[in-house]
């Protein structure tokens, strides 16, 4: 017999079997540690944590968060041997039950054929059609490499307040993910949550005293998993304060100064975008978007503003850390931090993911990938776009596969076709 039952912290037992559940199907969900935080943290956004049991058996989960418009189903996960079985769609149904009238909306990986998962997402799509949800058809950017649909079960809402809903809901998750500290107590990392509904100033004390707590904490931590979690919430902990420089006008021109009131560049521009930060303690900008007679270019926040690019380009959007995709005449490229060209702007479509990026021109595939490892040190690997297909490396078949003439081969250390050696039998999936 189906029952649900609301997760609590308390349970330990069936927390560890979502987090279990997680590391095997949703590998990027939060721990249940995270999830009962974020359910207690926005007052104006209460959470349903809510497990399935047939029998007594743990089967699944689904984390949904309740805005006054609409519910967003963040979550929705059954165990691998009772999937196919009707669960995911008996949890659906409770959902809907749950919400009587009120809409329920969530994203779902977009079916993308030189994805892996591609036959994945598209029996993801159906189930979810099967059980009521329709497709909002909401564009997604084009140079993001994973994709996502919005689908929605009910009515009463329209595009507009749809649109405001995914705000609020990736303004949840920020402000969330952003908000933790952590000390060292008693020879032990502990979290402490607090709402940090805005951005903190900022200022050099806080940032050496944040680096000086978890700094600390690394050092009594042990665990190597432990210790990349303290790092992760170093990140998100930092990312707290507002390190963004800030522009000023002079005589009707626009420059640019830090937090500390130094100018980086002089005001000689229009206006600015993909402003950077003073120290986000990681990744240091050399390099900002200056607008100038309504064309885009890199100038530098090393010498004072002076030109790294000519002002050419449509569209300058900051892509892995440091690299800029750039659009002219509607063909895209990407230059680096220092304004050097990486891909030449001539590509029809650049789908970026993580540090890669897949390039295609004229129906063709290339690979592009930074700070690629090899025996000699790390690089930038491009592969320009001359195969039929191209895809990713896997956990499963963890070489790059493509397609050329008919024939079924991987890419080598140096970027270069093979369908010989060692590694073929990973190369061939037909």
């Amino acid at each position: 017999m189906i029952e649900y039952k609301n997760v609590t912290i308390e349970d330990r037992v069936l927390n560890c079997k979502i987090d279990a559940l997680n590391r095997e199907v949703l590998r990027g969900a939060d721990p249940t540690e995270d999830l009962h935080y974020l359910a207690g943290l926005y007052k104006g956004a209460p959470v349903d944590f809510i497990a399935m049991m047939d029998d007594g058996d743990f089967v699944g989960y689904a984390y949904m968060i309740n805005f006054f418009q609409a519910s967003y189903l963040s979550l929705l996960a059954v165990v691998p041997e009772y999937q196919s079985m009707g669960y995911g769609s008996a949890m659906l149904r409770h959902l809907r039950e749950m919400k009587g009238e009120k809409p329920i909306v969530l994203h779902a990986d977009r079916p993308q054929k030189e994805r892996d998962n591609y036959e994945q997402c598209i029996r993801r799509k159906w189930f979810y059609v099967r059980n009521g949800y329709v497709d909002q058809r909401i564009e997604d950017d084009e140079s993001v490499w994973y994709q996502h649909d919005v689908y929605m079960n009910g009515f009463g809402i329209g595009y507009i307040e749809l649109m405001a809903l995914l705000d609020k809901v990736n303004m949840f998750m920020r402000s969330s993910l952003g908000c933790r500290e952590l000390y060292a107590n008693n020879e032990k990392p502990e979290l402490c949550g607090r709402t940090a509904k805005n951005l903190l100033p900022a200022n050099v004390e806080n940032l050496n005293m944040a680096r000086a707590i978890f700094s600390r904490a690394q050092a009594i931590t042990t665990d190597l998993e432990k210790r990349f979690h303290i790092l992760n919430l170093q990140r998100r902990y930092i990312r707290r304060y507002d390190w963004r420089h800030r522009p000023f006008c002079q005589n009707g021109r626009m420059g640019l100064k830090d937090i500390m009131g130094t100018i980086l560049v002089e005001p000689l521009y229009d206006g600015f975008e993909c402003i950077g930060n003073y120290d986000p303690g990681y990744h240091l900008r050399n390099s900002v978007v200056a607008i100038s007679e309504g064309r885009r270019g890199l100038v530098s926040l090393q010498r004072y503003g002076e030109p790294l690019t000519s002002f050419v380009y449509d569209k300058i959007t900051l892509v892995m850390d440091n690299f800029y995709l750039v659009e002219r005449d509607g063909k895209k490229g990407l230059l680096d931090d220092s304004g050097q060209v990486e891909i030449p702007v001539v590509m029809d479509s650049i789908m970026v993911f993580d540090d890669k990026a897949v390039l295609v021109k004229d129906g063709k595939k290339g690979f592009f990938e930074h700070t690629f490892y090899h025996i000699d040190g790390r690089y930038n690997l491009l592969v320009m776009p001359i195969y039929d297909e191209l895809r990713l490396p896997t956990q499963q078949v963890p070489f790059m596969r493509v397609r050329k003439g008919g024939f079924w081969g991987f890419l080598n250390d140096q970027g270069k076709f093979s369908v010989q050696g060692e590694r073929c039998d990973w190369a061939y999936d037909e």
